[in-house]
């Protein structure tokens, strides 16, 4: 009888170690499979997460570089180069400038105005406000950045007046210490702006905030 009951726990001993072999075996291979599938995931989420930033950085430097090249093309407008460069007033040019003005504004809902200044007849034209004299002009942060501290790139600066913030163009850009006959100054909404811009990124569900290139906030 004795005897029949020592093979029996040696089976059982030898099926215990064998669970136990098992069990470790499992674990150990659970857990690496876990990490796999783990690395595996987060790699697929990072590539998909920068892939939707990416998209983001495109959709607005896009609409940005957009905006640049509308103000270009109203700077090479002729009724507006002629108004800029003109060495005395004239009334036609006044009206045609006028109207040129309406109608890119018209076309833009970005735009909230754009400033035209005149170093030689030393004037400024305001798409909503009208004719000024350079001295009486209201708006004297953007004429000193226009005459003292222009951009040496095309590029959009923070700006404010009347208790609201705009993006501003200035249009040519050149060195502080290279005058122009004139320039022409774009003011963008920039709540409008970014509302659109965040209408546009809705679906990765981000905030956009642009930056100039020493990385302060505009």
């Amino acid at each position: 009888m004795i005897n029949l009951i020592k093979p029996k726990q040696m089976y059982i001993r030898i099926f215990l170690v064998l669970a136990i072999i098992f069990t470790v075996v499992v674990t150990i291979f659970s857990s690496v499979l876990t990490k796999q599938i783990s690395n595996n995931a987060r790699a697929e989420i990072d590539g998909f997460t920068k892939q939707r930033v990416n998209q983001m950085i495109n959709n607005t430097e896009f609409t940005l570089q957009r905006l640049k090249l509308y103000g270009i093309r109203m700077y090479e407008d002729m009724n507006i180069r002629n108004w800029i460069s003109a060495r005395e007033e004239s009334l036609p040019l006044q009206q045609s400038v006028d109207i040129s003005l309406r109608d890119y504004l018209i076309l833009e809902p970005f735009i909230h105005s754009v400033y035209l200044v005149n170093m030689n007849t030393n004037r400024v034209f305001s798409s909503r406000e009208g004719l000024y004299d350079l001295e009486d002009f209201p708006d004297k942060a953007i004429l000193d950045r226009v005459k003292y501290d222009r951009p040496r790139l095309l590029t959009f600066i923070n700006h404010q007046w009347n208790k609201q913030d705009f993006l501003a163009l200035i249009v040519p850009s050149t060195p502080a210490n290279l005058a122009m006959d004139g320039y022409l100054v774009m003011l963008l909404d920039k709540q409008i702006v970014q509302n659109y811009l965040m209408q546009l990124n809705e679906e990765y569900q981000s905030e956009v905030m642009i930056v100039d290139a020493n990385g302060n906030l505009v």
